[in-house]
């Protein structure tokens, strides 16, 4: 096969498809940071609640080892 012809169309579609790559990489990427966002947030507020409840039923012996544990297994 002779490419000598077709070297520049070859060249276009070579980074043609380069930029198509590096492009969903991209955005593959930016996807799961925003996911990645998402799950950390649920986390804190749900630590930040297990914390504000923890703080205001200091007085129950039952519900303060409840909420010891799950605030020392995080």
């Amino acid at each position: 096969m002779n490419f000598s012809k077709h070297r520049k169309l070859i060249r276009f579609v070579l980074i043609g498809v380069s930029f198509v790559i590096v492009t969903a990489i991209l955005w593959n990427t930016y996807d799961f940071f925003q996911k990645f966002k998402e799950e950390e947030r649920t986390k804190m507020q749900i630590i930040a609640e297990a914390q504000v409840s923890l703080v205001s039923s200091i007085n129950n012996k039952d519900d303060f080892n409840i909420f010891k544990k799950v605030v020392q297994d995080i």
